[in-house]
This record gives structure tokens, C-alpha cells and sequence, in this order.
């Protein structure tokens, strides 16, 4: 499925990320925003890929998945220390809540008000949206996948992306994520609410040293040109707070990709 990237950013699952809840077809009809408040209908569920094996499986994944050579996610190994810029996340505002259970593309995502930006060396990016892939796509040399990541999206004036990838493994419950998942709406709805106030950096650890790395999109078409920010601190979410996103969407992640000779380094 070839979308032009505006077109990923907006329906972006990097990144990153494939069974709906309960075994549901993949192709099955989402039911509208029923709960009360103020939701919108959102787009029918009829999804053009899966992350099983099959016609529709990362396998035949269309547009750059399966023929581009920086592709994410990857198992991050022999990162090279590098005397790198902090990522300054001093720009991040908080904003009214605007939520998408898209299920065309097996997440929940976050639109953030306009104002929210991340600062890179001499790079500034607009923060667009979060989104949360579970298990975690990304995969650090040595350890299992983080139960869960959250991926949170950036572009710049010139349109290029950079994400920046919050490991999540289980602990102590999550504010942020309380408030997100009291309000989750049914498969395809949406929920907007401006005096429920949220803030990205809520999901961010102290320690914010990092991976870099070029990459892709992790859902098709797997767009390249994507600055990769993996953070090394994880952050914590409750297991009922994982649990609860596994009634929505499991399984979500992206087979790992060929490095293929691409240098990654670490801010120590």
C-alpha cells in the first residue's frame, strides 16, 4: 500500500507497528464512537495489511518494505559512542486530549495540539502524534523485546521525520496513560476532549540518552528518511495498564530488518 508520507505521518504505526483483539477478522466492520462525551465517528476498519503470515503479512508488505535497505525496526548492536546533542524535550506543551482507535492500523493514536516541539542540535520538529506498539518493535542486543513502546512523532518544516521510541516494561502505574485509557473509544472512534489536559512528556524517562540511527516507517509503505531516537531508559506502565491495551490491539510489531551495514551510534 504506497501512501505519500504526509499520509504516514497521519496514519504512521513506526513507528513501528498483528492480531486485533479477541481473533476478530482483520477485515471485520469497527463499530462507531457509542460512549458518551464528545466523540466523532472514525474511519471504517478495513485494514490493508496484517503482521501474520499471509497475502497481507509483513512478507508482502508493498511500497519500500520489502525492496529498501534502511528499513526499521532493527536490533540495535555495536552502537559506536558519538559526541551527540541532547534531545531537548523543553518545547513539549500540554494540550486537550484527541484520541483515534485506528483500527486500520491496530493502534491507538494520540494527535497532539499544535505547539509541542522537540529540539535536536539545529534540527527543531514539530511533535504530531503518539502511538503505542505492543510488543515493542525495537530491540536492544541482548534482551528481550519491551513489553510494549511508544512512538512519538516528529517532522520538520522541510517534512522529514524523526521518532523518538519510549521502552515500556512493567512497574509502577502511568498518570498519563490512566487518563488515556479511561477514555479509549470503540474500534474506529474517536475521542476529543480540550479540558482533559495531556502532555508527552509524561512518557518520557529521566535519563534521556539515546540510539540513533536512519530508518524507515514500520507500516506499509515503509517510507525511509526517518531519524530514529531510541531511548535508553525505559519507562514504566502498570501490568493492568499493558493488560488493558491487549484487549485493544497485540501483537503489533514488525519483524526485525537488516541493519545492513548502518552505523549506529549511542549519547552516553
Amino acid at each position: 500500500m504506497t501512501r505519500c508520507l504526509m499520509s504516514f505521518l497521519l496514519f504512521f504505526a513506526g513507528s513501528i507497528s498483528f492480531l486485533p483483539v479477541a481473533k476478530a477478522p482483520a477485515a471485520a466492520p469497527c463499530p462507531g464512537a457509542q460512549d458518551s462525551g464528545p466523540q466523532h465517528d472514525g474511519p471504517s476498519c478495513n485494514p490493508e495489511f496484517t503482521y501474520t503470515p499471509g497475502p497481507h503479512g509483513p512478507e508482502n508488505w508493498g511500497g519500500e518494505c520489502n525492496i529498501g535497505k534502511v528499513q526499521s525496526p532493527i536490533e540495535i548492536s555495536h552502537a559506536v559512542a558519538a559526541p551527540l546533542p541532547a534531545l531537548d524535550f523543553s518545547g513539549y506543551q500540554p494540550g486537550g486530549l484527541n484520541m483515534l482507535n485506528d483500527c486500520n492500523h491496530y493502534q491507538i493514536k494520540v494527535t497532539v495540539a499544535p505547539g509541542s516541539t522537540l529540539k535536536y542540535g539545529d534540527h527543531t520538529y514539530k511533535l504530531v502524534q503518539f502511538h503505542f506498539h505492543e510488543p515493542a518493535e525495537e530491540k536492544i542486543a541482548g534482551q528481550r523485546r519491551a513489553a510494549m513502546v511508544v512512538h512519538l512523532v516528529h517532522q520538520a518544516e522541510d517534512g522529514s521525520l524523526a521518532v523518538v521510541a519510549a521502552l515500556v516494561r512493567p512497574g509502577r502505574e502511568n498518570a498519563l496513560i490512566k487518563s488515556l485509557w479511561e477514555h479509549i473509544p470503540p474500534q474506529g472512534g474517536k475521542y476529543e476532549n480540550p479540558e482533559i489536559e495531556i502532555n508527552a512528556v509524561a512518557l518520557l524517562p529521566k535519563d534521556r540518552n539515546f540510539y540513533t540511527f536512519p530508518g524507515s516507517l514500520t507500516t506499509p509503505g515503509c517510507n525511509q528518511g526517518v531519524t530514529w531516537f531510541v531511548l535508553k531508559e525505559p519507562i514504566e506502565f502498570s501490568p493492568a495498564q499493558i493488560a488493558k491495551y491487549k484487549t485493544q490491539y497485540q501483537g503489533t510489531a514488525r519483524p526485525l530488518q537488516p541493519v545492513n551495514g548502518r552505523r549506529i551510534e549511542e549519547r552516553k
